[in-house]
């Protein structure tokens, strides 16, 4: 047929159309907001909002859940409804497809296939993660997630990386390792680290939990406590760097022993050989060895706190002789600033003595 005119505006919903409909203006009983039709309405006055209602209403006093063939939510989720214990009605039930995970004393075979149903909860549009993911295991078969985290963004895919499609790609190429010397890392599945086969290369992706002694003092504890709940944005002591080339962020925090960038720990590390039997605390290093390599951690995450704390006092000590020496610095502003900037400097003169403490 020949056109008739442009849409300017269309309604759709995905939900019945009384849950969305909001009514006009009220009316006294027996009122209407209807004149004769909605064609007549329409013609009326078009500057007006039109008084649509729907075609039907349900009689239902609350939302309930519907299976439109044509909400795509619904095939991408595959929702079912049934009822579940402990519930006196009908709930949707999500199909999540479980993660692998082994522990260290298993002695079943570790997982060689990924999870039944990990395949089809990937899309096409993103089997480019997990290709990635597949080569990045290739060449270093056991990763922590935040050092995998840096590898993908560092690939263009940090828009795929989200914690959801990370986890359901991670499924069909890896399994979870939940405790012992590879505590909280992805290895790549058939991979056993345990196997004197691969002694020498799983020893340097072991993991090690580095508690750091500086969070036991309380004041930090509640410093970092504070600055946690206020959102104030962290600074480079507060963030999390994976090749301790920064202090700890946290009072428990893994690495991997190729990830730490030192050279005297890398050295040390080096001149390893694996141990006559893997176990759960050391994996193949000498416990000995590891003893060296957390002392050798705990001073340089010192030294490193040093040296920030004594550039900080430097800068606040400048601004402070700034102001003080500053003649324009008036009125209540001034003083303010002043007063304010003062503060700094004595907290971070405080903070650098109680390192020699």
């Amino acid at each position: 047929g020949n056109p008739v005119g442009i849409v300017g505006t269309t309604f759709s919903s995905e939900a019945l159309a009384d849950y969305i409909f909001a009514p006009g203006q009220e009316f006294c009983y027996g009122g209407s907001s209807v004149v004769g039709s909605i064609e007549e309405e329409l013609a009326e006055d078009p500057s007006k909002d039109p008084f649509i209602p729907p075609a039907f209403f349900t009689r239902i006093a609350k939302p309930q859940h519907y299976g439109f063939a044509a909400n795509p939510f619904v095939s991408k989720t595959n929702l079912v409804q049934q009822k579940m214990k402990g519930l006196s009605t009908m709930r949707v039930k999500r199909k999540w497809v479980p993660v692998s995970v082994y522990k260290f004393k298993s002695k079943k075979p570790v997982p060689r296939e990924p999870p039944e149903g990990a395949d089809k909860q990937i899309w096409p549009e993103d089997m480019k993660l997990v290709d990635a993911l597949r080569e990045l295991f290739a060449k270093r078969p056991i990763w922590l997630r935040k050092p995998l985290d840096e590898e993908v963004k560092d690939r263009g895919l940090a828009k795929m990386a989200t914690i959801t499609l990370m986890q359901k790609a991670l499924q069909c190429v890896a399994y979870f390792w939940s405790d012992g010397a590879w505590r909280g890392s992805y290895v790549r599945l058939g991979y056993d680290p345990r196997d004197r086969s691969v002694a020498h290369e799983a020893m340097h992706l072991q993991v090690i939990d580095f508690r750091d002694r500086w969070f036991r003092q309380q004041r930090v504890y509640f410093e970092a406590v504070q600055k946690a709940r206020s959102g104030i944005p962290m600074d480079d002591q507060g963030r999390m760097d994976v090749h301790f080339r920064l202090p700890p962020a946290n009072r428990s925090q893994l690495y991997q022993f190729v990830d730490i960038h030192d050279e005297g720990i890398q050295e040390v590390l080096g001149g390893a050989i694996p141990g006559p039997e893997c176990i759960e605390s050391n994996g193949w290093f000498h416990k000995d060895l590891v003893a060296e390599v957390r002392e050798m951690m705990v001073m340089k995450a010192e030294v490193m706190r040093r040296t920030k704390l004594y550039a900080q006092a430097i800068t606040d000590e400048a601004r402070y002789q700034a102001i003080e020496g500053d003649g324009t610095a008036q009125g209540s502003g001034g003083a303010e600033a002043k007063a304010e900037q003062a503060r700094q400097a004595e907290q971070t003169r405080a903070n650098v003595a109680d390192m020699f403490q």
